[in-house]
């Protein structure tokens, strides 16, 4: 019974994979997803939701709340932001201390944050702010914790397909084509419910 558990945590969470061995799937339609940088995102300015619907609603367009790695990555966003005049809104991103206060993880690698540069004085956990968005001060935005329950817009970032496996094999989960495969072998011998459904 466990294993089924487990496999639907498999199917609903999605990409686990090591960030270090992936690649941005590129040769597809790159549609709605927008190139910043070197990665590709859908940064929403429509509707304001909390952290959780972020993520989900990313999750519709196969991708996750974006992971921010280095400065470069920081500053393109910031300078598409400030470029198309969001400097007043707040954006989600991926980062989470809900697990363990102060040790900020991605969302969509369950790893902890290679980078983080937040405001003066952040993060400070004023309200329970378990959860990180973007935003600007004095026209540069910064990381900053924020109540996961607060109102956001979702920057969510095109998922990574691994190196090592075809796109015709892995499209649903990327976290590895073994355990793909594996997954899938134990569905079909147990006849149980299946991802795609």
């Amino acid at each position: 019974m466990k294993v089924k558990y487990f496999i639907l945590l498999l199917c609903f969470v999605g990409d686990l994979s090591d960030a270090q061995n992936d690649v941005l799937e590129t040769s597809g339609n790159t549609h709605p997803f927008k190139k910043i940088g070197g990665k590709y995102y859908i940064v929403f300015t429509g509707a304001k939701m909390n952290w959780f619907a972020a993520a989900h609603l990313c999750q519709t367009y196969n991708s996750d709340l974006a992971t921010i790695d280095s400065e470069t990555e920081l500053n393109d966003l910031n300078f598409y932001l400030t470029s198309n005049g969001q400097i007043g809104k707040f954006f989600w991103f991926g980062g989470t201390d809900l697990a363990e206060e102060g040790r900020y993880v991605s969302l969509s690698t369950g790893r902890p944050m290679i980078y983080t540069k937040f405001a003066a004085g952040q993060p400070d956990n004023y309200q329970e702010e378990d959860c990180l968005h973007l935003q600007a001060f004095n026209n540069i935005f910064y990381m900053n914790d924020y109540p996961c329950t607060g109102d956001g817009y979702p920057i969510c970032e095109m998922r990574r397909m691994s190196k090592t496996c075809a796109q015709d094999t892995c499209e649903d989960i990327s976290t590895s084509c073994a355990l793909k495969t594996l997954v899938q072998a134990y569905l079909r011998a147990e006849n149980t419910f299946s991802c795609r459904e």
